[in-house]
């Protein structure tokens, strides 16, 4: 089971932790659920009304994922511009921003070899290298 299936569980309050890698030392503070559901009831391909941090962030790579078969599952915000998207798609993707710092969540070895295993402060810089790998990148 996946954070994001815990926080499921929990009634999606995910807690930013992690004691190991670039994300060691995030506020165990829980982040609170927005509403982003994918789009309108009537249309769940819409794409979601985004938080104007996730906006400014990665609303074009959220965008781009969408039209690679993305969509977004679940959406938590925080204070201090933290944040946490997951999505759904050919692979499952959640991204965390902590303070402004943007990271990927998965296997280490696989982020380490995709050179994902760190924090990213450029916002272009990161959504080229997601794009890149999950084999989007144009």
């Amino acid at each position: 089971m996946d954070q994001a299936d815990c926080a499921r569980e929990r009634g999606a309050t995910l807690i930013g932790v992690d004691t190991d890698g670039p994300r060691a030392g995030l506020s165990n503070t829980p982040l609170e659920p927005t509403s982003f559901a994918g789009g309108s009831p009537a249309n769940p391909l819409d794409r979601p009304m985004l938080p104007k941090t996730v906006e400014s962030d990665i609303g074009s790579l959220i965008s781009r994922l969408m039209d690679h078969g993305y969509k977004v599952e679940l959406m938590n915000e925080g204070p201090m511009h933290s944040y946490q998207v997951a999505l759904l798609g050919p692979r499952k993707l959640t991204i965390t921003a902590d303070k402004g710092q943007l990271f990927v969540e998965g296997d280490r070895a696989e982020l380490e070899a995709a050179g994902l295993w760190k924090a990213f402060d450029d916002n272009q810089e990161f959504e080229s290298s997601v794009l890149k790998f999950l084999g989007v990148a144009e």
